[in-house]
């Protein structure tokens, strides 16, 4: 690995030391080492090839070179979750795009500030750039350039109508963009862009619910970049992605589980954050299918980590931007004073919106996520009746076994009182000692008598507000009665400390998500 990163070092350093190079040749190195790091590298140590793409950069004497080396940088940044920095890297290869006159890299850096703003929600900021790159656009000469950058701009329109699961319209922008892409002469070229518009084609057709056209799609995708001299990371894993998630939603599991995994790889080792976040959830339907629940957990909470993380970058990049609108405003004259206030309240107000959104996203995930442990904690005491699973069992007596079995369809009731709960009375119900029991508990079921019990009654009332419409009507004191709690603080306090939720906030996420939590229910 040192020989390897050593070497590539001393390509970089070959630019310094051969001043007097051709340029044809200087080209042919500087072609090389960039497709080293864009289709090998950043799959692996993405870290690495920023560090080698801004060395590359810094020995680099042309200045289209020197743009596409900001371009890569931007990207790669994005890929490793850096939003910010993306978005910062981006804005100054467009403003040296524009010094240096180069129209197309101008254009190509329009296109990406356009998709990193969509990322961020703010559709406005994008459409400005995507509007500014049609007109840097117009200036390149060449045709087979224009046709290049036309159809992306396509492309990245298809891609907001996408976001706003406007399916139709991506599909007619996506003929749009196949057109220009179809004028293309190099076949290598061609053959990249084609890869991107069967891509983004499957992804609409998953929107659509027709999952065997997405496959075809998908499956087209993958024959356009056979022939690629250099891979694309982004594409590939996001081609892998659509083929996993059309399989998974045909229940064809062994296919949707070969490309789930191989997304996850890509994912694990590029540091790719949107990819994780986009596998980890296919990953978790996947194996809640499959009935391993271990796993199905351990992806739950994987996806959750990596979806906050995403979004503390996501609010931190949105708060960037409100902090350098603010010190423009300082530092403007008091012509421009009013007009950059007005701005900064749009993008306080977007920014807001934004924030309160993703606390929104965040809760809706979270509450799916216990409502579906719940699921899973009820499917397992159902289905191990006879035979339950118990933590430690190597070993436990058949007298304690009895006990806990007694236990867990004392847990099972439908209806509890204060007396449910109290360790002495089903300690003496059960034929053993407080202890005994309490001990039994911990080492077997992995809590205190008095927590086992609180989350089987809390488990029992939340079964009955999903089956009972009526009971989401209860006030909070008739849920804690009915709960078995003489209490209503108590009950507050245990709801929350089970749930993560007060039992009003837990009721409102409820009836938002209703229809598909009444799907979980039915069966």
């Amino acid at each position: 690995m040192k020989q390897k990163l050593l070497f590539i070092l001393t390509l970089c350093s070959s630019f310094l030391i051969n001043a007097q190079l051709d340029l044809a040749k200087q080209q042919s190195e500087f072609d090389s080492l960039y497709i080293k790091i864009y289709s090998e590298i950043s799959k692996k140590d993405v870290d690495k090839a920023i560090y080698l793409i801004d060395s590359l950069n810094n020995v680099s004497t042309i200045k289209e070179n020197k743009s596409k080396s900001i371009f890569l940088k931007s990207m790669l940044l994005l890929q490793k979750g850096e939003t910010e920095k993306a978005l910062q890297t981006a804005i100054e290869g467009e403003k040296f795009s524009s010094e240096k006159k180069l129209h197309q890299q101008q254009a190509r850096f329009c296109g990406l500030l356009s998709s990193q703003y969509r990322l961020l929600g703010l559709f406005d900021y994008g459409e400005v750039y995507l509007k500014k790159g049609i007109k840097a656009g117009k200036k390149i000469k060449n045709d087979q350039d224009r046709y290049k950058f036309m159809g992306s701009i396509h492309l990245e329109s298809a891609s907001y109508e996408l976001d706003k699961n406007n399916f139709t319209t991506t599909l007619e922008e996506i003929k749009l963009a196949a057109r220009e892409f179809h004028k293309i002469n190099k076949k290598e070229t061609k053959q990249f862009y084609l890869t991107n518009v069967s891509n983004l084609k499957g992804a609409a057709y998953i929107g659509l619910e027709k999952y065997e056209k997405a496959i075809k799609e998908y499956r087209l995708a993958i024959k356009h970049s056979s022939g690629l001299q250099a891979s694309n990371v982004a594409l590939e894993s996001q081609v892998l992605l659509g083929l996993g998630k059309s399989f998974l939603m045909m229940d064809i599991l062994d296919s949707a589980y070969s490309y789930l995994t191989k997304t996850e790889e890509i994912a694990e080792n590029s540091q790719f954050t949107h990819l994780k976040i986009e596998v980890y959830p296919l990953l978790t339907k996947y194996y809640k299918t499959v009935d391993d629940f271990d796993k199905y957990s351990f992806y739950n909470e994987k996806f959750l980590e990596s979806y906050n993380q995403h979004m503390e970058s996501q609010d931190k990049s949105v708060g960037g931007i409100i902090e350098k609108v603010s010190k423009a405003k300082t530092a403007s004259s008091d012509k421009n004073w009013i007009l950059i206030t007005i701005i900064g309240l749009t993008i306080l107000v977007i920014a807001i919106f934004i924030k309160y959104k993703n606390i929104k996203n965040k809760d809706v995930k979270r509450f799916n996520l216990l409502m579906d442990n719940f699921e899973a904690h009820k499917n397992e005491i159902t289905e191990n009746d006879d035979d339950e699973v118990l933590i430690n069992s190597e070993n436990i007596t058949e007298e304690d076994q009895k006990i806990l079995k007694l236990l867990e369809k004392h847990a099972q009731k439908d209806t509890f009182s204060e007396d449910c709960r109290s360790l002495p009375l089903i300690a003496k119900k059960l034929g053993t000692t407080d202890a005994h029991l309490n001990n039994l508990t911990h080492t077997h079921k992995g809590a205190s008598f008095e927590a086992y019990m609180n989350k089987a009654m809390i488990i029992c009332i939340i079964n009955k507000i999903e089956k009972n419409p009526e009971f989401r009507k209860y006030k909070i004191s008739a849920l804690a009665d009915e709960a078995g709690f003489s209490n209503k603080k108590k009950f507050n306090s245990v709801f929350k400390s089970v749930t993560g939720y007060k039992p009003s906030k837990f009721i409102s996420l409820y009836q938002n998500n209703k229809p598909r939590r009444e799907i979980l229910v039915s069966h």
